[in-house]
Parts: structure tokens; sequence; C-alpha cells
């Protein structure tokens, strides 16, 4: 299980690079928020998939690399299915037009606007842009963080923005706290790869999102499509069970040899993550994409319940889920996205 303390360092140090670039941006004389975005996203993103492991698959589907050059083509998840596709134009606007077009459709409903792990706030202030001209200012906008990294980067952000009624606060999914809502809002909450990290998600999370709100909606961006997938479930939970019974100062030693092993095969050797595969006969058909991420997720120790949980509340009467869109799309093609809307029951 992913700890809270490994969660926390890792994105301290991966905010704290971004928090550089955001600096060096400034420094250099851009102030505009949408193009320091649009950096935020597109500079670490092209190294992550221009990496050792992600060329492996991109030579077993057929690209052409370069020894030493960028990759012109990449794989990515569109619509459930693997696709080649331009190396450039990363862009995560399903998260943005998915949550313009609710809005649209029920702005007028809503006092707040919540994002649950919110990171740099990058995600925040790219729907505050797009939604500022249709929407009224006097929607409340909360950024909720775990890491001091991810919150300066958001204040910093907020000084070039500060029409934008923004507060932002700390949040720990383990440790959840919504008091900063007043209650009897009316609140849209939203989470974007943030619930990844917490590898078993407690209901109180839940309990505190429909407790504090009069009406509340939320959506979820998560790589949880292999969730729905019953075989792949029970998969995973073998493979954890497995691990818990490994004496806890052996996984360390293991993880410790691990990690030098890693270091060595990515430098001297082509090879790709383990339990993860992908042929040229994948492209454009579906049936590996779940697999894959479910190997990814159990790798990176990710979460493995929130689609069961939004089930219980089902069940329980207590939401309606409305939207269950499975891997519609993937930057990392192993990591797809999948789209899960609710609302509260009320009455």
């Amino acid at each position: 299980m992913k700890s809270r303390l490994r969660a926390s360092e890792e994105y301290e140090r991966v905010w704290s690079e971004v928090g550089s670039l955001v600096d060096r941006q400034i420094s250099d004389g851009n102030t505009d928020v949408t193009s320091i975005l649009s950096e935020m996203l597109v500079g670490p993103t092209k190294r992550f998939l221009s990496g050792r492991r992600f060329r492996h698959y991109y030579r077993k589907v057929g690209i052409h690399l370069d020894q030493d050059a960028q990759p012109v083509e990449r794989i990515a998840v569109r619509d459930g299915a693997y696709r080649v596709v331009p190396f450039g134009g990363f862009s995560d606007e399903q998260v943005i037009t998915t949550l313009v077009d609710f809005l649209a459709a029920h702005g007028d409903d809503f006092d707040c606007v919540v994002e649950l792990g919110s990171g740099t706030g990058r995600n925040l202030f790219a729907l505050f842009h797009a939604a500022r001209k249709r929407f009224s200012n006097e929607i409340e906008w909360h950024a909720c963080e775990l890491t001091e990294a991810g919150r300066k980067i958001s204040e910093t952000l907020h000084g070039l923005c500060p029409d934008m009624n923004l507060s932002i606060h700390p949040f720990d999914y383990h440790n959840p706290d919504l008091s900063f809502l007043q209650s009897g809002r009316n609140v849209l909450f939203f989470t974007v790869h943030s619930i990844e990290q917490i590898t078993e998600l407690s209901p109180a999370l839940f309990d505190l999102m429909l407790t504090r709100s009069a009406k509340c909606s939320c959506c979820h961006f998560e790589p949880v499509g292999w969730q729905f997938d019953e075989h792949l479930r029970e998969r995973r939970r073998q493979q954890d069970a497995r691990a818990q019974r490994m004496s806890r100062s052996l996984t360390r030693r293991l993880r410790k040899v691990g990690r030098a092993l890693d270091i060595v095969f990515k430098t001297r050797f082509d090879l790709g993550f383990p339990g993860i595969d992908l042929t040229r006969n994948d492209i454009g058909r579906s049936h590996r994409v779940s697999r894959n991420a479910a190997a990814w997720s159990a790798r990176a120790e990710y979460n493995t319940n929130i689609v069961s949980l939004l089930d219980g509340l089902e069940a329980d009467a207590r939401i309606t889920i409305e939207r269950e869109d499975l891997n519609v799309y993937g930057i990392n093609p192993f990591n797809a996205t999948s789209i899960i809307q609710w609302s509260k029951k009320t009455g």
C-alpha cells in the first residue's frame, strides 16, 4: 500500500521542479497564465514520454526512432483504444471541456468549485480561464492539496489572476477535512489523477462531501477503467495479498535491489515496464488498455476501490452515478483516464 509519506515526498519533489519552471517563466517576463499552464504540461510530459522504456513500445508498434532525437510519433489512448499520434499536442482538454460543459448546463446551481488533490492548481486555473466569460465571478474556487510545493505554485499563479476568487487549503485524502466549506453550499467537486495515489480510499471522504453540502456533484478523471473488470480486480487483490505476506524488511531490501537493477537495465537494455505488453496488432484496439492500466496501477500501488465505493453509495441511495466512460483518453498510454460523474441524491 502506498503510504501518505511516500506520496508526499514524491510529489514535493515533482512539484518543486515544476515550481522552478514557473519561476523561470515569470522571471523571463511571461505573465500570461494560459501560456505558463501549457509549459507546465508540455515540458515534463515530453521528457517523460521520450524515456527509454516508452521508446521500447514505440519500436514494438513500428514507430521510427532516431537514436538521440525526440520521437516524431507516440502511443496514446483515444476513445478507449490505442492510437499512434504525433508526438506533440499534449493536452488534457477532456478535463476542461467536460467541466465547462457541466457548468454550462448546471452553473447556476453551484456556489463553489473544489478540486481535491489539486497539485499545482493547473487544472483549476485552466478551468477558470475557460469558464470566466460564461459564468459569474461570484463562484468560489478552492484548491485542496497535500504538498506545500503544490500549494506554493497555486499561490504564484493566483498572483497573476487576482480576479479569481480562490482559496488554497492543505488537504490530505488520508485524513480529509472540508471544514473550509460553509455548510449548506452547492458544490462541484472534481479530481484529476489524485485519487489514483490513494491505494485504499476511505469512505469518510464521500461522507464529508455529502454532509458538508446542500447539493453536490463530482467529476472524477481517474485511471480506474480496469476496476470495472472483476478478473483484473481479483488479480490485483492476489498481488496485494502476496505483497503483504512478505516481511517489511525483506520488501525494503528487494525494493533497494530492484531500484539498483532498474537503473542498470534502463541504462543498458531496451526494456519496457513489468507486466505491460503492446504490439503492432494492438493499435486501434481496446482489449489491452485496461489490462495494461491494471499492471501500471499495481506497479505504482495506485487506487483499488473508488469504483466499489461509488457503487455502494449508489446502492444506499445516497448518490446517482450519471456517467461512466472508461479509458476515454491517455497521454500516458498505460494509465488511461476514465470519467465518472455522480450527484448527491436530495429529497
